[in-house]
């Protein structure tokens, strides 16, 4: 089973449109703050979905997976990528969440040992965010993008 999850985002012109409409320079900065508007929607959504500390199975019933969903770009020569999700330094056992685990703890009593072993169930909340969100993800995008033309119209008018 692989732990990886991939989204793509197709659209339909509209966001390429309007970052025509912007200078270079301003581009540089529209489009990242544009993608993390969008990534703020699914941010929030995954937030929504995952269990409070101490659920069962959960190793530190201190660490909130809540607080460690964050927004990270990667700037690249001809593309960005946003990534959505917790940090591993954080909440190293998120993807035990998203995907399920199983669980053994061995107690040794008068020299017997005894072996107990239950299913952590999957509680995904990855996924679901990243289809869930998909149109309110694109129409952020666009609105950053669209108070960006307009700022720059108010700037080249005043």
């Amino acid at each position: 089973m692989s732990n990886k999850i991939k989204a793509q985002i197709t659209e339909t012109g509209d966001i390429d449109k309007l970052l025509s409409q912007l200078p270079h320079a301003m581009r540089q900065r529209a489009f990242p703050k544009a993608l993390r508007a969008g990534a703020r929607v699914v941010q929030k959504a995954e937030q929504s979905k995952l269990p409070d500390p101490g659920y069962e199975g959960d190793a530190d019933p201190d660490v909130s997976l809540k607080k460690e969903i964050k927004i990270k770009l990667k700037h690249y020569e001809d593309h960005v990528i946003v990534i959505v999700g917790p940090t591993y330094r954080g909440a190293p056992h998120s993807y035990l969440v998203e995907f399920g685990h199983t669980i053994t703890a061995t107690e040794h009593v008068d020299g017997v040992a005894y072996v107990t072993t239950y299913h952590g169930a999957a509680r995904p909340y990855v996924r679901q965010s990243i289809d869930e969100t998909k149109g309110e993800q694109h129409s952020s995008v666009l609105a950053s993008l669209r108070k960006d033309v307009k700022k720059l119209n108010r700037e080249l008018m005043g």
